[in-house]
């Protein structure tokens, strides 16, 4: 099975995305999710944790991902989905002490290669959590 690390690093570092795109774009490769153009845009402005530093945009990149996957009308109406996220944040949580960007950046980004680091991390997780689906 294909891993949504195999791809963080073309993504991020050769087309330039920020950490939320290049987290939907490498599950969209490694997961077939067939996101159009337009659908992989909605994920521009939650790099940086929305600008604000809130939630790592990796991690909402990750959601984003395990929606896409996993739903077939709605959210409502999706429980499995909801289960999967709530695993997907808890391990977050426990392997990184937090979901938030300003929490996370500071443990694994380096000025060499800025966000890299705190990707592939939460790729790695977003992968666990996805082969147990």
């Amino acid at each position: 099975m294909k891993k949504v690390t195999d791809y963080i690093e073309y993504y991020y570092k050769e087309k330039g995305f920020n950490c939320a795109e290049t987290v939907l774009n490498a599950a969209n490769e490694a997961w077939d999710l067939q996101l159009s153009e337009d659908a992989k845009k909605l994920m521009a402005g939650f790099g940086g944790g929305m600008g604000k530093a809130i939630v790592c945009g990796a991690v909402s990149g990750g959601v984003a991902a395990l929606s896409h996957k996993m739903v077939n009308e709605t959210g409502h109406k999706s429980p499995e989905l909801m289960n999967t996220v709530r695993k997907f944040i808890d391990a977050v949580r426990k392997e990184c002490g937090s979901e938030n960007c300003k929490d996370i950046h500071g443990k694994y980004a380096t000025s060499e290669e800025r966000c890299l680091p705190t990707i592939r991390k939460i790729s790695e997780i977003l992968d666990q959590v996805y082969a147990e689906v």
